[in-house]
């Protein structure tokens, strides 16, 4: 990108949020899990509380997100996101799920043991007697979430532009081989498929908010939940080598200790060179182009 803008006599900025007043630039990591035999296991179907792959999958993804939420926010901390997260023009820092008014009413019937009703699609009236009605998409229109259900995958909106989704994904990743390697141990002592499933969105539902992410009331709502809300880049990178966070990513073979420890050193450093950088630009800028009366 940048060596294109050149061709063209520009330049490609992938500072998050160069300058005051303008927005912020990021990417959305679109992220699913589609088996060896081509079975997408975030694809909900026509029956979602019929499709058991399905919900073990999102299970296991609630229960993950939740208990690793502060790894996952490590994966999109760099100097240019804090000042696009939470900006009302990006997801808030705080890691939440968006899963849809469909998708919680099934979760909401699994959790309290009650039949689920039929799932009636909203149509759009269009007013034209010669245009049929449509049905309505379902899927995420709330732009604030960080983590949404869109359709058959994830989106993840809140990695900056100068950031690799690689990060993001390698965590996702291991968060649900963890959570999945967890559901097969309970099963294993004889429990039914079924009722891991509900225990794991019992316990772990906190994490599914559906509301206004950039609204106040969703900091306090979260607050009261229990979610953390790591504002800044030092704040959130330190949670890389929590004991927990060690523990998982070293048992799946994915990082060593010694690999986190050096990874915490480097995002420490690249921090603290931005901010540098920046400050020592901004200095210059004054010193050079603005002059006293």
């Amino acid at each position: 990108m940048q060596d294109i803008a050149r061709k063209h006599n520009l330049r490609c900025l992938l500072h998050e949020k160069p300058f005051a007043g303008l927005n912020g630039s990021g990417k959305h990591n679109n992220w699913s899990v589609v088996t060896n035999t081509g079975i997408n296991l975030f694809n909900p179907g026509k029956e979602p509380i019929n499709n058991l792959p399905f919900l073990a999958t999102l299970a296991c993804l609630v229960k993950g997100i939740d208990e690793y939420a502060d790894l996952l926010r490590v994966t999109i901390a760099c100097a240019g996101n804090d000042h696009r997260l939470g900006a009302n023009e990006a997801p808030p820092a705080i890691v939440s799920m968006y899963l849809g008014e469909d998708i919680n009413r099934v979760i909401d019937s699994i959790v309290n043991d009650v039949e689920l009703e039929e799932l009636i699609k909203d149509r759009f009236n269009t007013g034209v007697s010669v245009v049929a009605d449509f049905s309505r998409d379902n899927t995420d229109r709330n732009r604030t979430s960080p983590f949404a259900l869109t359709g058959n995958k994830f989106e993840y909106r809140a990695v900056g532009s100068s950031q690799s989704i690689a990060g993001s994904n390698t965590i996702l990743n291991a968060i649900l081989a963890h959570e999945m390697n967890e559901m097969v141990s309970e099963i294993n002592k004889g429990k039914k498929p079924l009722d891991v499933i509900k225990q794991f969105f019992e316990e772990h539902r906190r994490i599914v908010f559906d509301g206004d992410g950039y609204s106040k009331e969703w900091e306090e709502e979260a607050n009261r939940r229990g979610l953390p809300n790591r504002r800044n880049t030092v704040d959130a990178i330190q949670h890389l080598i929590d004991e927990h966070n060690v523990d998982m990513l070293s048992n799946l073979g994915v990082y060593s200790k010694n690999e986190l420890n050096s990874r915490y050193e480097v995002l420490l450093e690249g921090y603290s060179k931005t901010i540098r950088v920046e400050a020592l630009t901004s200095l210059k800028m004054a010193k050079n182009e603005i002059y006293p009366t």
